[in-house]
């Protein structure tokens, strides 16, 4: 029965991708509120670390659904790309 310990948990590829996804908006929205150069510089590290975890779950998600492509591997691109996506192309 161990293998049906989360059956109906909710927990899913999709959501784990909505849960990181939001995780990133919500950093880069505090990025955002920041003043001082300081505070910035930290919260960037951050900001960038966090930026590379939606990009880990794509795959995931991709390889779970059978449905990966080498093409469709290199579209979900990098930090870089994650971050254009979300707006904060700026954030290095």
């Amino acid at each position: 029965m161990a293998q049906w310990a989360h059956q109906y948990s909710g927990l899913s590829h999709h959501s784990k991708v909505r849960d990181r996804e939001a995780v990133l908006r919500h950093a880069i929205a505090v990025y955002r509120t920041l003043l001082t150069d300081e505070q910035r510089e930290t919260r960037a590290k951050n900001v960038l670390r966090l930026a590379d975890r939606p990009r880990i779950v794509r795959i995931r998600l991709l390889k779970a659904t059978g449905r990966q492509t080498e093409q469709q591997l290199a579209e979900i691109g990098g930090v870089t790309a994650i971050l254009t996506e979300f707006g904060a192309g700026d954030i290095s």
